[in-house]
């Protein structure tokens, strides 16, 4: 009645008649590759996505090496109208210069804004270093006078101010591009708690990048990744109408995505930006063997329904041993 190959037969005839050695093989493995996903790194900076032996990579990090430095994080102090140089913009500036640089993984010595910048000029043969803003409370005089100081420095023009005066810059290195999430996170908090309805503050900086997309991997992750489960699972139940289909591609489906990104961190592969689609792309592609094996097994019962249960799924496995093998190599090499 079946048509099978012996030794294909042999092969599932032996698997199905240990099924919970099976089972816990398959379990062992899947919980072995899955451990490390506790050790799986993030890597969300620009430099992810150049090869790490490009020029420009290279001369970044002798730079940093030689100079010892690192991803910054920049905020910038918007005013709706006016110049920064305002009493109110310094107080805000200087809180927040002092805030920003009290941060765990902030250098306090590499911050740099109008409140730790000086001006500089010479008089008879003496030079005056004057701060922008005066360690007192700030006055409407004193913001006018650092205003001509900072026009007749030309190394602060466009750098803690931009060139038209509307915007202050507050610029800090980071001890930690791993912790850039939570120092981003940090900054952001420290702004949004500020009420001055006539500021804008806008967080940037490669240091900045890295933490919004560490963020946004988690969210995304968070919402997408359950969403595809159950429209996967939602998928196959349509089709089959019975539960006891299920139990199969979960397995298929938590070993593939869950193995392959421990796998990764064993390898001591990073989780890209870009790695976030992996995990939605595996579950699609795995789920689709599960698919053809279900298929073929109701199949048969559905012709065979006196016939036992597991001479089923051995006749069906035959069938569909060699295509889902040849599939599943051309997946794995594409």
């Amino acid at each position: 009645m079946f048509r099978e190959s012996a030794a294909t037969a042999a092969f599932f005839r032996d698997v199905t008649a240990r099924p919970r050695l099976t089972l816990s093989v398959c379990l062992i493995a899947i919980g072995g590759a899955g451990v490390g996903l506790t050790t799986l790194v993030k890597d969300t900076s620009v430099k992810a996505f150049i090869p790490p032996d490009h020029p420009a990579i290279v001369a970044d990090e002798h730079a940093r090496s030689t100079f010892g430095l690192s991803d910054t994080i920049a905020v910038a102090v918007t005013v709706e109208s006016g110049t920064v140089f305002d009493p109110a913009v310094f107080a805000v500036v200087a809180d927040l210069t002092a805030a920003v640089s009290e941060l765990p993984n902030v250098r306090a010595d590499r911050v740099m804004s109008l409140a730790t910048e000086s001006s500089i000029s010479g008089d008879g043969g003496s030079i005056d270093v004057v701060p922008y803003i005066d360690d007192a409370l700030p006055t409407a005089d004193w913001a006018r006078d650092s205003r001509q100081r900072w026009l007749s420095m030309p190394p602060h023009r466009g750098t803690i101010v931009s060139d038209d005066g509307g915007s202050a810059i507050i610029l800090a290195d980071i001890l930690d591009t791993g912790r850039a999430d939570a120092t981003y996170a940090a900054v952001r908090a420290l702004t949004d708690a500020i009420d001055a309805p006539d500021l804008r503050f806008d967080v940037a900086g490669p240091a900045a990048v890295s933490g919004y997309l560490s963020r946004y991997i988690d969210s995304d992750a968070r919402r997408l990744q359950p969403l595809v489960f159950l429209l996967v699972f939602g998928f196959i139940f349509l089709a089959f109408r019975k539960l006891a289909a299920l139990p199969g591609p979960l397995l298929v489906v938590v070993g593939a995505a869950g193995g392959a990104l421990g796998i990764m961190a064993f390898a001591g592969v990073p989780y890209y930006a870009i790695t976030n689609a992996l995990p939605v792309v595996i579950v699609a592609i795995s789920v689709a063997d599960a698919i053809h094996v279900l298929s073929a097994y109701f199949e048969k019962r559905s012709r065979h329904p006196d016939a036992d249960p597991r001479d089923l799924t051995i006749r069906a496995m035959v069938v569909m041993a060699r295509p889902i093998t040849l599939t599943t190599l051309t997946t794995m090499a594409g």
